[in-house]
């Protein structure tokens, strides 16, 4: 068992939903539109129940293992991936993906 776990948020792995456009055509503007409610609803409550896993998971390994939990200054990695990421906004291709990244990143 590791005795330290640094903080370094370096994989954060979402979960996606997805719709075929097919099927997303079928579907009334008013289905359409209560679908995309159900899945903002479903996201709030998938976070409060993610977050309420990783206090408790996070409280446990301290108690029972003895684990300390070390948070990690992320600005040297950013600084160093700089020219990546400009590198990136800078291909036609990812530019828009990159810009609603940051955007989430920056709310």
């Amino acid at each position: 068992m590791a005795k330290y776990f640094s903080e370094d948020e370096h994989t954060m792995i979402p979960d996606v939903l997805v719709i075929g456009q097919k099927s997303w055509d079928k579907l009334t503007p008013e289905q359409q539109k209560a679908l995309k409610k159900a899945a903002d609803d479903s996201m709030m409550y998938h976070k409060g129940l993610w977050q309420k896993m990783i206090a408790e998971t996070t409280q446990e390994a301290k108690d029972k293992l003895g684990v300390e939990f070390v948070k990690v200054d992320k600005q040297p990695f950013i600084d160093a991936t700089k020219s990546m990421h400009d590198a990136a906004k800078a291909n036609p291709l990812l530019k828009d993906y990159i810009e609603r990244i940051d955007n989430l990143i920056n709310k």
